[in-house]
């Protein structure tokens, strides 16, 4: 659901590198782009290893809490998961259909909304009646990320694209 994570001071910048994870600066901080290199399938080639990054090793996004807390059950957690991952789709196929710049990397979920607003698409009617499914689907993906993965009094970046990707 992220397009980077942060690497930490503690994490041991020679085994990123003999992993094959290519690391960006921004704004004097560095972070690994997702999906990570060691992601295999839904698994984390690295998860037994005692060099693992320290944001594998610590992150918790607001669902888990949520479950390890038990405000939600674990039932109702993978059924919020399983929409996720439903809408996740839907947006991932409207912007395939929709962008056609095949050269540059793929449009995370934010910078895809923000293009259909700053195009004008999203005034169109004609568009939004072709397509108000899909974008009804952008937003409600955007908002169960905002519930369900960040922080409880954090919102999801203003279509920031570093955050995200489809």
């Amino acid at each position: 659901m992220f397009g980077r994570a942060r690497i930490d001071k503690s994490d041991d910048l020679t085994f990123l590198k003999q992993m094959g994870v290519e690391s960006v600066t921004v704004r004097d901080k560095q972070f690994f782009q997702q999906p990570c290199m060691g992601q295999e399938g839904k698994r984390c080639r690295f998860y037994n290893d005692a060099r693992r990054f320290n944001v594998c090793k610590t992150f918790r996004c607001r669902l888990l809490k949520q479950y390890i807390s038990g405000e939600i059950s674990y039932h109702a957690a993978i059924a919020i998961i399983g929409e996720i991952m439903i809408r996740r789709q839907s947006v991932k196929a409207f912007s395939e259909m929709l962008y056609t710049d095949h050269n540059s990397r793929e449009p995370s979920i934010f910078s895809f909304i923000k293009e259909l607003h700053i195009s004008g698409k999203m005034e169109d009617l004609a568009f939004r009646r072709t397509y108000s499914k899909q974008i009804l689907d952008c937003f409600i993906f955007r908002e169960l990320l905002e519930r369900s993965f960040y922080k409880k009094n954090s919102k999801v970046p203003e279509y920031d694209e570093r955050q995200s990707t489809l």
